[in-house]
């Protein structure tokens, strides 16, 4: 369940060397992961804005923004971050309390983990949105996550009840509720575990490392609602080798000589 005692939790912890330093990576990766889309002009929702920490980096994109949240001081806390700068709202996040296509995007950052129904809330935040959604998410297959749970395994700690989701799963679950009908991109990084964050050399180089495979600590996912896949059509790509089979026989004829 996502809360201000929450809000104020990650507050707190972006303000430690770790935070900070994931924070840092997390702005890069998502300006990459979201250069395909236009900002200037363009609407987005970000969705449990907490006190505006992203929020404030999509306003720094370009984009029109509005932040939802359910509680009334973190939504006064985002408002002293950004001012007349964005649009705020106090609701529910499931169901979200908007019109299908109100805006041109949707941000979920970091909010999935918090959800008891984490596909209703993608299933929300892709009919909000006309063009498409960013999602920001802790990584369950990662080196972060998975030494943790290794080391509670055998010392017999009690398990975190934190939910990590997988970028697969996640994935998956978009694809199924847009019908296969969009383009998806996504990145990871932060490789190492969280104690290692850090601005040292070595540390910082492979932990700022944008990733093409989703194995780091914090994975973003781009989802373009008006690039559809294309379908996979043997007939066509038999076609297209065809065409160039045949251009690669073609001989060029020879020049006619020049007559003195």
């Amino acid at each position: 369940m996502w809360d201000f005692e929450k809000v104020k939790k990650l507050e707190s912890w972006y303000s430690t060397t770790q935070g900070s330093f994931a924070l840092e990576q997390e702005y890069k990766l998502f300006q990459n992961i979201m250069s395909i889309w236009p900002k200037q002009g363009h609407s987005i929702l970000d969705v449990g804005c907490g006190t505006g920490v992203f929020l404030e980096m999509l306003w720094d994109y370009g984009f029109n923004v509005t932040g939802l949240d359910t509680s009334l001081d973190s939504i006064s806390l985002a408002s002293k971050r950004l001012g007349n700068r964005a649009e705020f709202k106090i609701g529910s996040l499931d169901p979200l309390p908007f019109e299908d296509n109100s805006f041109n995007y949707v941000s979920l950052f970091t909010i999935l983990k918090y959800m008891d129904n984490p596909k209703s809330l993608l299933k929300e935040a892709l009919r909000v949105a006309s063009d498409g959604i960013i999602i920001g998410m802790l990584n369950k297959y990662s080196i972060n996550f998975l030494i943790p749970t290794i080391l509670q395994f055998f010392n017999k700690k009690k398990k975190s009840t934190s939910r990590w989701l997988s970028a697969k799963e996640t994935i998956k679950t978009v694809k199924e509720i847009q019908n296969q009908m969009c383009k998806i991109y996504t990145k990871s990084i932060l490789l190492s575990s969280s104690s290692k964050w850090s601005n040292k050399a070595f540390l910082y180089k492979i932990n700022s490392i944008e990733l093409p495979f989703n194995i780091g600590a914090y994975v973003g996912i781009c989802v373009d609602k008006n690039s559809p896949q294309a379908p996979f059509n043997p007939l066509i790509l038999k076609a297209k080798q065809a065409a160039i089979t045949t251009y690669k026989n073609l001989t060029p004829e020879p020049e006619p000589t020049n007559r003195q």
